[in-house]
């Protein structure tokens, strides 16, 4: 079990260089370095990492999600709205949307024009 303030310097390390984690927590550097070398250190650091990946990963599930569902709803309605442009940017950076939308990068495209290539592409692989 780590103490307090190494349990802290876990927290903080994600936040900022091991000198101001260090000044931070009330610890000289070299003690900041001693506890990155013992194995227990490593470990929580490890878990604390995994656990930020895990909620990292639900976020972008999470954003997935939301911009699919304005995007249905732009399909639905051909609405063009900054928050379908930005829905379908979403899609196309989580990878969800592979190299069906080089040709949106074209400013001169019509949120309708882009919406009915996406639709052609999704009833084309579905």
């Amino acid at each position: 079990m780590l103490k307090k303030k190494q349990s802290q310097a876990v927290d903080l390390l994600f936040l900022g260089s091991p000198e101001k984690v260090a000044q931070k927590v009330g610890v000289r550097h070299s003690t900041l370095q001693r506890w990155l070398e013992d194995r227990r250190f490593q470990q929580a650091l490890k878990a604390r990492a995994k656990q930020k990946r895990r909620a990292s990963e639900r976020l972008a599930l999470q954003a997935v999600m939301m911009a699919s569902s304005a995007l249905e709803a732009a399909l639905r309605t051909g609405e063009d709205r900054p928050v379908t442009r930005a829905a379908l940017e979403t899609l196309k950076i989580s990878g969800v949307l592979p190299g069906c939308l080089e040709a949106t990068r074209d400013s001169a495209d019509s949120l309708a024009d882009v919406i009915a290539r996406v639709k052609a592409e999704m009833d084309e692989h579905g």
